[in-house]
């Protein structure tokens, strides 16, 4: 009887000591950033081990094979959080900036999945969309797939993006140029040519008379 006590007591006492790890991977696996962040941490950044802080019961592989080939983790927002303000397609752009470099590569596979998904590439995240932010982190990689991708040049940032209030992304790439010369000159230049070619397109539209004609000219 003895014997029994003391091994339902050790048992107990490993549940309660794994708690905190298998709380912590519920948490980060209820969402799909969630899960995002999961599948771009690096050897050194998880571990199965549970008396580590970086331990998790899920392992970047199989977050990854979840986002590519099921559906589970896709669901609207249902409590107000850092997941919900932010887009998932600017949640992996972020993560580009910041991941390994041998983790990259995964982070724009998941990139190319999401916007394949129909996730859009212009929704505000805190005020900027993922245009802004590709030139923020001076990601020429991740603006053209952004670009490729249909990502409007027009689009201004919310008063809440304080440094960018109001701007298009031309404009907040060509202020922080003014600001600190780098290689944002570059990404600058790509956004003109993209908004000079649209704009030559909606002219050449118009001319040809496939264009919206003015109510005061039309008969």
């Amino acid at each position: 009887m003895t014997r029994r006590i003391y091994f339902i007591g050790v048992i107990l006492l490993c549940l309660v000591l794994v708690l905190p790890t298998a709380m912590r991977t519920l948490r980060l696996a209820d969402s799909t950033n969630g899960l995002t962040t999961i599948a771009l941490l690096g050897p050194s950044e998880w571990t199965l081990n549970p008396f580590s802080v970086n331990g998790i019961f899920l392992p970047p592989g199989a977050a990854r094979w979840l986002l590519l080939n099921t559906d589970i983790p896709y669901r609207p927002c249902e409590t107000p959080s850092l997941g919900c303000e932010v887009s998932l397609v600017a949640w992996v752009g972020r993560a580009m900036a910041h991941v390994p470099s041998d983790k990259r590569e995964q982070a724009t596979e998941l990139l190319h999945h999401f916007i394949a998904r129909g996730e859009s590439v212009n929704q505000l995240s805190q005020g900027l969309t993922p245009l802004h932010e590709a030139v923020l982190f001076q990601d020429a990689l991740y603006l053209e797939i952004l670009l490729n991708a249909g990502a409007d040049v027009r689009t201004k940032a919310e008063p809440s993006a304080k440094s960018a209030s109001g701007l298009t992304p031309i404009e907040f790439c060509l202020k922080l140029e003014e600001k600190r010369a780098s290689k944002r000159g570059a990404l600058c230049q790509r956004l003109k040519d993209i908004q000079n070619d649209g704009n030559a397109a909606s002219l050449t539209l118009h001319s040809s008379g496939t264009g919206y004609a003015s109510p005061s000219i039309q008969r």
